[in-house]
């Protein structure tokens, strides 16, 4: 019987990648989680934990060794670098990703939450790399998509700005019923999301909150 309040699952997931011959490097061995709709997920791991290898993973770019994965709704990834066109401005970025008509409210009301409403008219080229970051994350949550993967999206923010986004992230995420991974490789970010996952021995090991 389907449960329909999960969003992603897991079910005994591997992944090995073929290096060379007679080497086999193994991500992940029978990997098993769920995700429930609108939950807001931490995933942390150091660079080359396999962070990015398991959003490519729920986003079908590769398949498993062995094992299924089930996904219930559409997904947007937030990617670490933005790529955006320099010769759009901020406005019309937002005006590309939203495929909804007559959305010019919400465009604004979102580069407004972003702190870009003032910069509305400006070309992605004259922007600063936080003001990039900003911009690609208000365009991947203005697409309606119901699952956000956000890989390291602060990388590129001072701590001002880092904050700003990430509280607007969990802000969208909840009015919107969204469903968001967030996966960072440190855990400094993570404290006001539902669960949080630690990448550990080729699995994920849920921390217990009142550690962390």
């Amino acid at each position: 019987m389907k449960n329909n309040s999960i969003e992603i699952k897991f079910d005994s997931v591997t992944l090995r990648f073929k290096e060379r011959v007679g080497y086999i490097l193994s991500i992940f061995e029978k990997l098993s989680f769920v995700v429930n709709k609108g939950e807001r997920i931490g995933i942390f791991g150091p660079s080359g934990s396999g962070k990015t290898s398991l959003f490519f993973l729920i986003l079908g770019l590769i398949r498993p060794s062995s094992g299924t994965i089930s996904i219930s709704s559409s997904i947007q990834l937030i990617p670490q670098i933005p790529i955006l066109d320099p010769w759009l401005t901020c406005e019309e970025i937002l005006e590309i990703s939203n495929l909804r008509k007559n959305a010019n409210k919400e465009i604004h009301e979102t580069l407004k939450d972003v702190g870009l409403y003032n910069q509305k008219n400006q070309l992605v080229t004259t922007l600063s790399g936080g003001e990039k970051q900003r911009l690609t994350v208000a365009a991947s949550l203005i697409t309606g998509k119901k699952i956000l993967l956000a890989d390291e999206p602060f990388g590129r923010l001072d701590l001002k700005s880092t904050y700003k986004t990430r509280d607007f992230l969990l802000k969208i995420a909840e009015e919107k019923k969204l469903t968001l991974l967030l996966a960072t490789h440190s855990t400094d970010h993570l404290e006001s999301l539902d669960r949080i996952f630690e990448i550990k021995n080729r699995s994920l090991l849920e921390l217990n909150r009142n550690k962390h």
